[in-house]
């Protein structure tokens, strides 16, 4: 193992080229890397990921949420309907988050009412149908297993009222 502020050329660690690098450890984290030199000194003092978080080197830096360059809100509809939110890394929901720290709205706003992120296996229903409608009256919670079991119940209630309408016709008009 390298001792920190050694020098070697690239070949001799490994790589194909004859640049000069030192082994250095990152000002964050403390990870030891070789570190090409430029003039005499090292290209980063930080390694990748801790040189992307505090946006140090432009061209490696991975802008994420507010701080992107095309930023429009954290919020777009996706082609099923529903709408997406971009989360906070340091939000309490972002266990909910996909790899990409977006979350379903209406999920999101379930989660804030109850006052905890949300299982995977809970499912979220839009009572009037509409996926856009993420009024926290307009939602409510099931499991995947009673979500599934929902539309049938709502099924056989329609056919009770179409029952008891029809026998009131039937009252009304005994013809």
């Amino acid at each position: 193992m390298p001792i920190i502020s050694e020098e070697r050329r690239g070949v001799e660690i490994g790589l194909k080229d004859y640049h000069l690098r030192r082994w250095c450890a990152c000002l964050d984290c403390g990870k030891e890397r070789w570190v090409l030199l430029r003039n005499g000194k090292p290209q980063s003092e930080r390694c990748h990921p801790c040189g992307a978080r505090v946006g140090g080197n432009v061209k490696a830096a991975h802008y994420r949420g507010k701080n992107h360059w095309n930023w429009k809100g954290g919020r777009h509809t996706n082609k099923n309907g529903y709408i997406s939110v971009w989360l906070d890394p340091q939000s309490p929901f972002i266990s909910m988050a996909d790899h990409d720290g977006q979350v379903y709205e209406h999920r999101l706003v379930m989660a804030k009412k109850i006052g905890r992120p949300l299982f995977s296996h809970e499912n979220v229903h839009h009572k009037n149908g509409k996926k856009q409608d993420n009024a926290p009256e307009n939602l409510r919670l099931f499991s995947k297993q009673d979500h599934m079991r929902e539309p049938w119940r709502e099924l056989e209630e329609l056919r009770k009222e179409v029952y008891c309408l029809r026998e009131k016709l039937r009252e009304a008009d005994p013809a």
